[in-house]
């Protein structure tokens, strides 16, 4: 005990200076944070705990490297900040935080798309043991602003979420169907169709959102209660045809 008191003050006295300021995440010394505005998407496997159960649990592994490997590349190339793409259940959590809070939101849609596509059609052309494994993939998309700091032993490296809302994303995974993605309102709000679309835009932002989300529950937090929307992925193919046949 004396030891881990020890240590604790320690740590106390370091962190003496430490604050939350404006300077870009880039330039933040040790122990500065700023504030942060991301879309955060989790990906999670349904069923997985069964797979290693009852299946070969060396085929796991090897779906397990591809499905992980897939997904990091996925979101990656949608601009997600790669430093805090991590593990997250069985799957992972991403940030967008780059590209502004329209193209941040709908980079994590697309993630969750191709996410679905990766689970349902590429890998279990792969091969039979794939196939019939008959998984699953849910996502979840939220929108928020949380510190980002240069702070515990993971912040000699850069700054790292602190605080991020990693709960929101785990009530929203509890109620996710299969094969379901959820987007929370304060995600939905920030998107900007006219700037998606740009001269192929056919409706205000009000009519993309009711083609395209259609309210589940609304989930009560210490900022309030969040409505939670599905995600119509066949309307959202739909409007995709209607833009490109319309683009001059």
């Amino acid at each position: 005990m004396d030891r881990l008191a020890e240590r604790a003050n320690k740590y106390y006295l370091e962190s003496y200076d430490f604050n939350i300021t404006d300077t870009p995440l880039n330039k933040l010394p040790a122990g500065g944070g700023a504030l942060c505005e991301s879309a955060l998407l989790s990906i999670d496997l349904e069923s997985s705990e069964d797979m290693l159960n009852k299946k070969n649990r060396a085929a796991y592994l090897k779906f397990s490297h591809i499905y992980l490997s897939l997904l990091n590349d996925i979101v990656s190339g949608l601009g997600s900040k790669n430093e805090w793409t991590g593990p997250m259940g069985d799957g992972i959590i991403a940030y967008f935080t780059d590209d502004g809070p329209s193209n941040n939101v709908w980079n994590a849609l697309l993630s969750a798309i191709y996410a679905h596509t990766a689970v349902n059609e590429i890998i279990p052309g792969l091969s039979p043991f794939f196939k019939s494994l008959n998984l699953s993939v849910n996502c979840v998309i939220h929108y928020d602003t949380f510190p980002a700091a240069r702070v515990g032993p993971w912040g000699k490296a850069g700054a790292r979420p602190v605080g991020a809302p990693v709960h929101m994303l785990s009530l929203m995974q509890e109620r996710t169907a299969d094969n379901e993605i959820l987007v929370s309102k304060d995600a939905i709000d920030r998107l900007d169709f006219a700037k998606l679309f740009g001269a192929a835009l056919k409706w205000g932002n009000l009519k993309y959102n009711k083609i395209l989300f259609s309210p589940v529950i609304s989930l009560k937090t210490g900022k309030g209660k969040i409505q939670v929307c599905r995600f119509n992925k066949m309307n959202f193919e739909k409007l995709l045809n209607i833009s490109a046949t319309e683009s001059p």
